[in-house]
């Protein structure tokens, strides 16, 4: 595994691994449960959904582009805005499966449309699932308008729980108001 000089770049690094690590394991479950596809591609494409971190973090080491103060703000916000493109690139280029490709660069992308559920479907309900406690904005998402919920059979095309919700996800509390400002924040 890659290791930094810096100590607040191995505790991003650290942290990035274990985000993955457990989304692996809802995606690997997603697929076993709600889907035909592969759960060990449903697992890699979770462990792989932010591969784009690492090149550039390594960039930044190499470069000595970290802030002197050891403050890795401005490199969550770059990390943020290049790693899901760099993300799409590296699987292309190493030839992961094509079913993969698009995981990095689709997995903010909420409301896409695809006719079929696939790998970034999966992922994005795993990510949404993980990342809904309050204090982020992915909360706010109305998980009824989300295609990949219905599509893995957690809401009807009425966007309405089916049973299979109840005994996954949170139905009864009401989503908080959207705040259009915050959800800019989350898909970009």
């Amino acid at each position: 595994m890659f290791q930094a000089k810096h100590s607040a770049i191995n505790a991003f690094l650290e942290s990035s691994w274990v985000d993955s690590v457990k989304l692996a394991l809802i995606c690997s479950s997603l697929a076993r449960t709600h889907t035909n596809l592969d759960p060990d591609l449903a697992c890699l494409a979770g462990l792989i959904h932010q591969i784009g971190i690492l090149p550039i973090v390594s960039y930044v080491e190499e470069h000595n582009l970290f802030d002197a103060d050891g403050d890795a703000g401005n490199l969550q916000e770059l990390v943020e805005f290049l790693h899901p493109q760099i993300g799409e690139l590296l699987l292309k280029s190493w030839g992961f499966p094509e079913a993969l490709h698009k995981v990095p660069s689709e997995q903010f992308n909420y409301f896409r449309k695809s006719r079929v559920v696939d790998y970034v479907d999966i992922v994005i309900v795993a990510r949404l699932q993980c990342c809904s406690d309050k204090g982020n904005a992915m909360a706010y998402v109305d998980r009824a308008r989300v295609p990949a919920y219905r599509k893995l059979g957690f809401y009807d095309s009425f966007g309405r729980p089916t049973e299979l919700a109840a005994s996954h996800i949170d139905t009864d509390s009401p989503v908080p108001e959207s705040n259009p400002d915050t959800l800019a924040a989350t898909s970009s």
